[in-house]
């Protein structure tokens, strides 16, 4: 799972937009939206909130983007 890909990697569990570390909201995405593109510099933790955004609206990607 891409969880594990990304804990493996000893990547901290936190959301890259708004900081929140609860585990059980956070999602990994995909940052070129290729889920068949598992490399750990494609992968990003966000919260189902910040995740949503960066996915239905230009200026929460853009954003996303800019970290």
């Amino acid at each position: 799972s891409y969880r594990n890909i990304m804990k493996r990697a000893g990547r901290e569990i936190v959301c890259e937009l708004c900081r929140m570390t609860d585990e059980r909201v956070i999602e990994v995405h995909h940052k070129d939206k290729n889920r068949m593109n598992n490399r750990i510099n494609n992968l990003a933790w966000l919260c189902r909130n910040c995740h949503y955004i960066v996915h239905h609206f230009a200026d929460g990607r853009a954003k996303f983007l800019l970290l």
